[in-house]
């Protein structure tokens, strides 16, 4: 029969085998609170994150709605202001605090305009213009979670959906609205149903 062997260490009288279970309890215990720490940390620093991404976005769908009103106006000759410009500080934004959609979309209003420059054919206004509308409405789904449809513009532009009837604008930005949707495959709510 093995005797426990006794252990005196400046006062404190034990055997070794209860020394050495104390020392690995306090082994594991520092190691857990260190990885508690870091993953509190990690959290932390995500937490920082998110909150300047979505002060940041917060009035951005609000400034891309002026933009539109904007440009509206403009083209019945009351308005006239440096739209690119607007349009890059909006652009570098959402580049570096947009979500993966409001990126695909960002990125296809930009293409569509380089395109005009380099074929000297503008973008189609509706198309562009709708193109602006489905971003303000992606930055609102992504920073408050509610879904809206671009439709929700033209029936507070127009006033009424009886309006909405009359003319080739809504009918070609609907078609145009719907066709960026498929094309960058962006979630359903987003399009508008063929009903005005």
């Amino acid at each position: 029969m093995e005797r426990n062997r006794w252990i005196i260490v400046d006062g404190f009288v034990g055997n070794s085998k209860s020394m050495e279970i104390g020392f690995w309890v306090s082994v594991v215990g520092n190691v857990v609170a260190i990885i508690l720490n870091k993953m509190e940390f990690t959290y932390s620093i995500q937490k920082m994150k998110s909150e300047q991404q979505l002060s940041t976005l917060y009035g951005m769908q609000r400034d891309l709605l002026h933009l539109v009103d904007d440009i509206c106006h403009d083209m019945d000759g009351k308005l006239s202001k440096d739209y690119g410009k607007i349009w890059h500080e909006k652009y570098e934004m959402i580049l570096c605090y947009g979500t993966k959609d409001a990126m695909k979309i960002a990125e296809y209003i930009q293409n569509s305009i380089l395109e005009g420059i380099d074929d000297g054919i503008s973008c189609p206004l509706s198309r562009l213009l709708g193109a602006i509308l489905l971003l303000s409405m992606q930055i609102k789904y992504d920073t408050t979670g509610v879904k809206s449809s671009p439709k929700s513009w033209y029936i507070g532009r127009y006033t009424t959906q009886k309006v909405l009837k009359v003319g080739n604008f809504y009918d070609q930005s609907r078609e145009d609205i719907n066709g960026i949707v498929d094309e960058l495959k962006l979630k359903r709510f987003l399009k508008i149903d063929s009903t005005p």
